[in-house]
C-alpha cells in the first residue's frame, strides 16, 4: 500500500508540473511517467544488486565447489567460503543468513532454496542443485565434473559482460552528458532571458519544443535503465 501511495504522489506531482508548464500533452503524459518512476528506481536498484552478485558469484561458487568436492559437506563448505567472502556484498550477507537458518534447524535443502530465491541468480541456483546431487555421488571425479559446471559458466558470463560493458561505455557517457546538460541549460536560459519560460509555456511552438525535450529526456532515462540491466545470456 505504501508503494502504491508513493506512485500516486509522483503521478500527482507530474500532473501539477504539467499544469505549471501550461502544456496539454505533458499534463497527460507526466502523471503516467510519474507513477512509473518508483518502479524504474526499484529496477535500477535491483540491477545494481544483480551486478554486484555477478561480480563475485564466479569466485564464490568456485571456492564453495572445491570444498564440497573434497568433503561432501555443503554447510561446512559454505561456512568456510562465507568467511572468505567478507566485504563481497550482497553475497556475504546472504550466505550468512543461510548459515543462520541452518543453525536454527531449517533443513539444508530448504535453507539453500531460500538462498536461491533471495539472490535470484541462475548460476547460484544451478550450483545449489548440483551440490545437493553431488552429496549422493560416490566418486571424487563425478563430484568435480558436476560442480564445475556452474562456476565455469559464471566465469564465462563475467568475461562476456566485461567486454559488453566496454562497448556500452560510450552510450552511457552520452546519457550522463544529455541528462546533465539539459536541466542546467533550461535554468540558464530562463535566468538569462525572462521571456524564455513564457515562450516555452505559452507559445505553441515553445510548447512543442518543451514536449520534445521532455520526451527525449524520458527516452534517454528509459534507455539508461535498459543499459544498467545485467547481461542475460
Amino acid at each position: 500500500h505504501e508503494f502504491i501511495a508513493v506512485c500516486l504522489i509522483f503521478g500527482g506531482a507530474g500532473f501539477f508540473l504539467g499544469r505549471v508548464l501550461n502544456n496539454g500533452p505533458l499534463t497527460l503524459l507526466l502523471p503516467v511517467v510519474g507513477m512509473g518512476m518508483p518502479w524504474q528506481v526499484v529496477k535500477i536498484i535491483r540491477h545494481r544488486r544483480q551486478a554486484m552478485v555477478y561480480k563475485y558469484i564466479g569466485t564464490a561458487l568456485k571456492m564453495w565447489a572445491e570444498r564440497v568436492i573434497l568433503s561432501k559437506d555443503i554447510a561446512a563448505s559454505m561456512e568456510y567460503t562465507t568467511h572468505e567472502l567478507t566485504g563481497a556484498e550482497p553475497l556475504h550477507s546472504e550466505f550468512t543468513e543461510t548459515l543462520a537458518e541452518i543453525k536454527m534447524g531449517v533443513s539444508l535443502k530448504e535453507a539453500l532454496t531460500n538462498l536461491a530465491l533471495r539472490v535470484d541468480n541462475r548460476f547460484l541456483t544451478r550450483h545449489i542443485e548440483n551440490a545437493l546431487l553431488a552429496q549422493e555421488l560416490g566418486t571424487l571425479e563425478n563430484r568435480r565434473r558436476l560442480l564445475a559446471v556452474a562456476y565455469r559458466q559464471a566465469d564465462e558470463r563475467e568475461r562476456n559482460a566485461a567486454e559488453l560493458n566496454k562497448q556500452l561505455a560510450a552510450p552511457k557517457m552520452i546519457f550522463y552528458l544529455f541528462v546533465g546538460v539539459i536541466p542546467p541549460l533550461f535554468l540558464f536560459m530562463s535566468w538569462g532571458n525572462p521571456g524564455y519560460f513564457a515562450y516555452l509555456t505559452r507559445d505553441a511552438l515553445g510548447q512543442k519544443i518543451m514536449s520534445g525535450a521532455v520526451l527525449g529526456l524520458l527516452a534517454t532515462i528509459w534507455f539508461f535503465v535498459r543499459l544498467t540491466a545485467p547481461v542475460d545470456d
